[in-house]
């Protein structure tokens, strides 16, 4: 038996193409802090300017996550410590 009333559920929300920076250290499980040190020390996620504020894909943070090493990581080669 179909319902011809309008009780349809809106479609899911699309998954974010990019996050910002706060997200992604949330996602990270470090602080925003962190995130911006690791940023400017040129050993975190690649990221992208979108106007004047700082955007991370999830594809480059699971990326990066991926590469870091869980032993053995330092804060010289790229390790979150």
């Amino acid at each position: 038996m179909n319902c011809s009333c309008n009780h349809r559920r809106p479609p899911p929300k699309p998954e974010p193409l990019a996050v910002s920076e706060a997200e992604a250290a949330r996602l990270l499980g470090i602080s925003a802090r962190t995130l911006w040190r690791l940023r400017h020390d040129g050993r975190g996620p690649r990221h992208a300017m979108v106007g004047c504020s700082v955007r991370y894909s999830l594809a480059e943070i699971q990326r990066w996550l991926a590469g870091q090493t869980a032993a053995g990581a330092t804060a010289g080669d790229g390790g979150v410590t």
